[in-house]
């Protein structure tokens, strides 16, 4: 890496730092990934025997099971792409920029930083490509953290789907069950507010897998495009025009246009 290079990477590191400490808008934001689960009170506001925290729910529902694991999967490599993007921005060695992705401990700080460098390095049509293609990936990371992290759960009363839950909503009732061991619990202490569990069937899944595999194909295209900013102007030209013409990118606003800068 030359001394320009380098110093280049020394001013957009200081402004991604900056972005860090200013930045209010995570990768994740709850109630805004456009996920379109129901919540249990609207489908089966009655519902009983509630049972969350065991696996043997997803055992039998391999299909829904299967699905679930397609969309943790493929969100990796949506991941991994990102992280390479991250280095094409910087135009960094791949194993230090690697490194500085890979250091940054929460999504939000990734996101953070991928997003400060591309402002810095990018413009115009490549710009708006790179905000429409990072909004996808956010819908499809959102169905990834909700199926890998949140609780999964069942009732008899909806047989043909799962339930999930925050465990935010979910510790207190441990919490209280332990506390308590032995004792009478009070009448509400193991409730759990059915506006905060969510009904996931499979029409669900496949809509979320199906963001996930457009997230996917379209963080492997800019990539591309990044890479082949400064070594093939031509072969740029036509993956920029065709990824301009894919309809979420073309429905994501008019935008500035003029390549890069």
């Amino acid at each position: 890496m030359g001394f320009r290079a380098l110093a280049n990477c020394f001013c957009w590191i200081g402004g991604i730092l900056r972005s860090l400490f200013k930045s209010s808008s995570p990768r994740l934001v709850e109630g805004s990934d456009g996920l379109s689960m129901q919540k249990l009170s609207r489908v089966a506001s009655k519902a009983e025997n509630l049972k969350f925290g065991s696996t043997i729910h997803l055992e039998k529902q391999p299909e829904l099971a299967m699905l679930a694991m397609k969309i943790i999967s493929g969100a990796v490599t949506i991941e991994t792409s990102f992280a390479r993007i991250f280095v094409a921005l910087l135009e960094s060695q791949a194993a230090a920029g690697s490194a500085i992705y890979f250091s940054l401990l929460t999504d939000r700080a990734k996101n953070s930083a991928t997003k400060a460098a591309a402002e810095q390095v990018i413009a115009g049509d490549d710009l708006r490509i790179f905000r429409a293609v990072d909004k996808i990936a956010d819908s499809a990371l959102a169905w990834r953290h909700k199926m890998a992290h949140w609780i999964w759960g069942a009732t008899p009363d909806i047989p043909d789907g799962l339930l999930i839950l925050d465990p935010k909503y979910f510790a207190p009732v441990n919490v209280m069950m332990m506390v308590k061991w032995g004792k009478e619990l009070p009448p509400d202490a193991t409730k759990i507010d059915r506006e905060n569990v969510f009904v996931v069937r499979k029409s669900d899944l496949e809509r979320g897998l199906k963001e996930v595999v457009l997230a996917q194909r379209l963080a492997l295209d800019l990539e591309s495009l990044l890479y082949l900013l400064k070594r093939d102007p031509l072969a740029c030209a036509r993956l920029r025009a065709q990824l301009l013409a894919e309809p979420r990118i073309k429905a994501s606003g008019s935008g500035p246009s003029g390549g890069s800068k």
